[in-house]
């Protein structure tokens, strides 16, 4: 697992969070908007091939 493997699972349980009406701490929005700017990560959290490349890294972690 690397570190945009994070990243997407990061990104993910925001997405989630924000589905569900959660209040999300501003600590994670902050971390949010850096990464934006330093990934040059899109606003819109879209499956791409990368992210099925992280889930399945996450999953080979996991499945251990």
């Amino acid at each position: 697992m690397n570190e945009m493997d994070l990243i997407h699972a990061f990104k993910s349980m925001l997405m989630v969070a924000r589905e569900y009406e959660l209040k999300i701490d501003e600590k994670y929005e902050e971390l949010e908007n850096i990464l934006l700017e330093e990934y040059d990560l899109e606003v819109v959290h879209t499956v791409d091939h990368d992210m099925m490349d992280s889930m399945e890294n996450v999953y080979q972690l996991l499945n251990k």
